[in-house]
């Protein structure tokens, strides 16, 4: 996705502006910590991504699905506060004004949960499509499997499925494809996959289904 800056005078009124198709413009918070306690940026030595929240101002008509000749339904509306990659969408800036940013859907990776609108108290992330929310957890033996521990050596971590989305609609039809991992398996995910932060106070990971590499069955 691009990331082209448009710096756009201080009278800029977003009520003005209207996304079309599958974009959201959403708002963010200019700063690596919340109030309610997501931390956006990745521990040091972490290859992950770090990634942006913000709130949803406006939303196009949605996803098109050409064999159905309609617009998808959105899981999204506005007022959520969204978590997605720290490159995804086009930025527009205005000087001495909060940052907005226009992404597209499959640019949102969750839903930040929140207890508390006006303080950001956060009670959960609440994964989209086909991402899922896991907790990394130690990495020096699994079982009778030993993974290694330099990064020279293994190119996959492990960890616990805390969260699931609901999974991608079907293109044609009016249901979406079953994610192929519950909460609560262990999996071996690419040491490199989506984008580490701290909620309440845990590390997680959260990536696209397709960055997890297989599932152990009979552990905890």
């Amino acid at each position: 996705m691009g990331i082209d800056v448009h710096t756009i005078t201080d009278g800029l009124d977003v009520s003005t502006l209207r996304p079309t198709q599958d974009h959201v413009l959403i708002r963010l918070i200019e700063k690596t910590m919340s109030s309610g306690g997501i931390l956006l940026a990745s521990r040091e030595g972490s290859l992950a991504t770090t990634c942006m929240i913000g709130q949803i101002v406006s939303l196009g008509r949605g996803i098109y699905d050409e064999k159905l000749g309609a617009y998808r339904p959105w899981d999204l509306k506005v007022g959520e506060w969204v978590l997605g990659m720290h490159y995804v969408g086009e930025r527009l800036e205005a000087i001495q004004k909060p940052k907005y940013r226009l992404v597209r859907s499959h640019g949102l990776w969750a839903k930040v949960v929140l207890k508390d609108a006006a303080t950001m108290e956060v009670r959960s992330l609440e994964p989209r499509m086909q991402c899922v929310l896991v907790e990394p957890q130690d990495e020096t033996k699994w079982g009778s499997i030993y993974l290694a521990n330099e990064l020279g050596e293994s190119s996959n971590r492990r960890g616990k499925v805390v969260a699931v989305g609901p999974g991608p609609w079907r293109a044609g039809t009016g249901h979406r494809d079953v994610p192929a991992v519950e909460v609560g398996q262990q999996v071996a995910f690419m040491r490199a996959a989506g984008a580490e932060l701290e909620v309440n106070g845990k590390w997680l990971r959260l990536m696209v289904e397709e960055d997890i590499r297989c599932i152990v069955e009979g552990m905890e």
